[in-house]
């Protein structure tokens, strides 16, 4: 921790788009939320600057504002990105939405079979509104495919 703590301009990214670790379970098999947020609060206390890469957002399943108001106090920047389904990952995200949340699977189905992006746009200015309302530095990554296609994107831009 000390030598990280000496390194100039130091920012340490983690991703958590959930506080539910059972849906974290069921998504990857990398480190619980409890690790990753207390290693972000660990790295915050030694004076590193802290993202929290809220990524992918689960439309009407993460509860991005719970994690914000967790968090807080020990996030330096948030950058946001809704989730993008292709390939064969999309119908394994969707079956998995039906069983598990069906009471937002037509959300889904709205979104990522039939291109109604209405509700995912409505999220995004919701989030924008409470940052902007409460001082909270972040990115928006929404329109995933709009942001890594934009020459004028230093970071996503050149890593595509």
């Amino acid at each position: 921790m000390d030598l990280l703590a000496r390194m100039k301009h130091l920012s340490v990214a983690t991703s958590v788009n959930t506080l539910d670790d059972n849906f974290r379970r069921d998504m990857d098999q990398a480190s619980s939320i409890p690790e990753r947020l207390e290693t972000l609060k660990t790295l915050h206390e030694h004076g590193i600057y802290t993202i929290l890469f809220m990524l992918p957002i689960f439309l009407h399943i993460t509860d991005w504002q719970a994690i914000i108001e967790t968090t807080n106090e020990y996030i330096s920047e948030y950058w946001f990105e809704d989730l993008n389904l292709r390939g064969g990952y999309k119908s394994v995200i969707l079956d998995y939405v039906r069983e598990k949340y069906p009471d937002v699977y037509p959300s889904y189905s709205r979104l990522h079979e039939q291109g109604d992006r209405m509700e995912i746009t409505l999220m995004e200015n919701a989030i924008r509104s409470y940052c902007d309302m409460n001082s909270i530095n972040y990115s928006d990554y929404f329109h995933h495919e709009k942001v890594i296609s934009d020459p004028k994107n230093k970071v996503l831009g050149k890593a595509r």
